[in-house]
């Protein structure tokens, strides 16, 4: 569909939005993106919140910035995956194709660098709470599976999983008392059922569930 002036999808499901300059951009759950200048002469610009895939087209005269929490992300010709939703304390910027520009909008950083430059292959990573960033090549493999409906977890503990789970699939969970296992937690999901997921999940934790 094309992009009307905002674009919201709630917990549980996925979007794929092509823009008029030919932009193409699929949106994560519990994510929502906007135009704020739908007839910008010299740019295009729209505001997320939460993660987005971008396929930026070839525009010279017009670059396309992605506004997220305290970056903006400048391409031409580029695609790149945001993570940035606003409950986290982590932003990532990961670039799988051409050149992107990060520019910070806080000036008091920890870090020396205000700009950064990622090439193909690259991610940036920003801590808010600490205003740190750090730069590091990374697996599109793992940082892209979301787009093709499936999950991916490396070294998360039990909170991280389930708040991936209620964002993936659009449910509430309640947890009670602590898991009998200790540790982080590796699998990648493809496709499958939420009771399948649980199932698999809870062999691993020491858990149960209704």
């Amino acid at each position: 569909s094309l992009l009307e002036p905002v674009k919201e999808k709630t917990a549980g499901q996925k979007l794929a939005v092509f823009l008029a300059d030919g932009s193409k951009l699929v949106l994560n759950a519990s994510s929502m993106i906007s135009l704020t200048k739908p007839f910008h002469p010299h740019k295009c610009e729209v505001l997320l919140e939460g993660e987005a895939f971008f396929e930026v087209a070839k525009d010279a005269l017009r670059p396309f910035q992605v506004v997220s929490s305290e970056l903006t992300t400048t391409a031409l010709g580029t695609s790149f995956n945001i993570v940035a939703y606003p409950q986290d304390v982590l932003i990532q910027v990961s670039l799988a194709t051409c050149k992107v520009k990060v520019d910070f909008h806080k000036a008091a950083l920890k870090s020396p660098y205000e700009i950064i430059y990622l090439k193909s292959g690259e991610q940036m990573a920003y801590l808010k709470i600490q205003q740190v960033l750090t730069k590091e090549l990374f697996n599109a493999d793992k940082v892209l599976v979301w787009k093709d409906g499936a999950i991916y977890l490396e070294n998360v503990d039990q909170t991280s999983v389930i708040k991936k789970l209620k964002r993936g699939y659009g449910i509430k969970i309640q947890a009670e008392g602590k898991s009998s296992t200790a540790g982080n937690v590796n699998a990648t999901f493809k496709n499958q059922s939420l009771k399948s997921v649980l199932t698999s999940l809870g062999f691993t934790l020491g858990f149960a569930f209704e």
